[in-house]
């Protein structure tokens, strides 16, 4: 994880119990969290076609014009959110 103010970069790694429209088997992702604000957007999506992020490549780009998106209470975007603040924040 890097962070640049208030923001926090983080890589998310998804293994799916069932394959995806696109076959796919597990994702990563990497999220921009907004620690101010609480707020999260994908910045980047990786597929797979096994999981671990094995296998074949089946995508992998930049998410055109990502969206904000606000994190719901109770959520894991939201202990994803607060774990990612409070690592990266923590005084070493």
């Amino acid at each position: 994880m890097t962070r640049k103010g208030y923001v926090v970069y983080a890589w998310q790694h998804v293994n799916r119990m069932r394959e995806s429209e696109i076959n796919a088997r597990s994702v990563r992702e990497k999220i921009e969290f907004d620690c101010n604000f609480k707020k999260y957007r994908i910045m980047w999506v990786m597929a797979y076609a096994e999981q671990d992020g094995r296998g074949a490549e089946l995508l992998s780009e930049a998410v055109g014009n990502p969206a904000w998106r606000p994190i719901a209470p109770d959520s894991l975007s939201e202990k994803m959110l607060s774990f990612a603040c409070v690592h990266v924040f923590r005084p070493k």
